[in-house]
């Protein structure tokens, strides 16, 4: 029976990165992809701009002006990994997929290997993400704040796909509050509002330069003053929930509820699980699953789960690590001719 089941959601899967790929054939847009020993050194590619826009899904948002396409090109994300490793399958897996897509991309970890981009953060050893995650925020801060214009911290079990982030902010300002991720709601007081919103940070979450300059000073570690007025940093919580704990933390620091960031058709562009296991959930009515806990009731499910231009996946722990390489394939390799 698994057999079977693996063979299904396997084809479901190819089916649908054939329709991506269709019209990004047609564009001219697949690119090659080369492995260096320095995310930096590598030429960004040019972003996936003319995404899938026939059929009945067709948004004219993918229809990108020529003011739009260098807006996109000159949109500069650093991408940092939190990481128990210095190097090794997990580092090389990441730097030879989506890796060298971002404009500087390092990991952190407790020892520091200059050739893979890996800095030193003194943080603990066990689950208490929190502050493993804090201490890393104020280090990104206080050396690249001015030079990047979005800030993007990712799990090392999480496929990124920067392009298609690129595209999800082309409308949006770096000099604006902002963030964004893999939405999910706290149940507090009856169904969940926009209120108890959090971002699920395992699956990644963005900042705009504005944000993080907002931020800084309330972060545990920092040694910039706070503003006028204000007299209370972010707490040194012992938690392994660092998600909910970084919300009260921008909370703290007047940064509001966390946004909607599902596309028009209320797919997910930050997908919390594997590929696999978001195009094979439905939801029904009576649906009391774990997968849909904190999710509006309005989220597409089966084929339509997910954007038409994805920005991650978590999740791709131990075997499900092979998926990086998969999805790198079949969003940047390979090509589908139209019918």
């Amino acid at each position: 029976m698994w057999p079977l089941l693996s063979g299904f959601t396997l084809g479901v899967i190819l089916t649908l990165l054939s329709r991506w790929h269709s019209a990004l054939h047609q564009s001219g847009n697949l690119r090659p992809k080369s492995v260096a020993s320095d995310a930096r050194s590598i030429t960004r590619p040019p972003p996936l701009l003319n995404g899938p826009v026939s059929g009945a899904l067709s948004h004219p948002a993918w229809r990108l002006t020529e003011e739009s396409r260098a807006r996109i090109n000159k949109t500069r994300v650093m991408c940092w990994v939190p990481s128990r490793h210095t190097s090794g399958t997990t580092i090389e897996r990441i730097r030879s997929t989506w890796g060298p897509s971002c404009d500087l991309l390092i990991f952190t970890a407790t020892e520091s290997n200059p050739a893979l981009n890996v800095v030193r953060i003194d943080y603990p050893k066990d689950r208490n993400l929190w502050n493993m995650i804090h201490p890393a925020w104020t280090y990104v801060a206080e050396n690249y704040l001015e030079k990047f214009d979005w800030f993007f911290k990712i799990d090392d079990d999480t496929y990124f796909e920067v392009d298609n982030f690129r595209c999800f902010v082309q409308d949006k300002n770096p000099d604006d509050v902002g963030y964004f991720g893999h939405r999910t709601h706290l149940p507090r007081g009856g169904y969940p509002d926009d209120v108890n919103s959090f971002f699920n940070l395992g699956a990644g979450y963005g900042l705009s330069q504005k944000s993080l300059r907002v931020l800084e000073p309330f972060l545990p570690d920092s040694k910039k003053s706070l503003p006028q007025g204000q007299s209370t940093k972010c707490a040194r919580t012992v938690t392994w929930a660092e998600d909910v704990e970084f919300r009260n933390c921008l909370t703290v620091a007047g940064i509001g509820v966390a946004n909607d960031t599902r596309d028009n058709w209320k797919r997910e562009n930050f997908m919390g699980f594997a590929p696999v296991d978001n195009i094979a959930a439905v939801r029904r009515p009576d649906s009391v699953s774990w997968f849909w806990f904190g999710k509006p009731r309005d989220t597409g499910s089966g084929t339509m789960c997910c954007s038409s231009r994805p920005v991650l996946w978590h999740g791709l722990k131990n075997d499900q690590g092979r998926y990086f390489f998969i999805l790198d394939y079949f969003l940047h390799r390979l090509a589908v001719d139209p019918v």
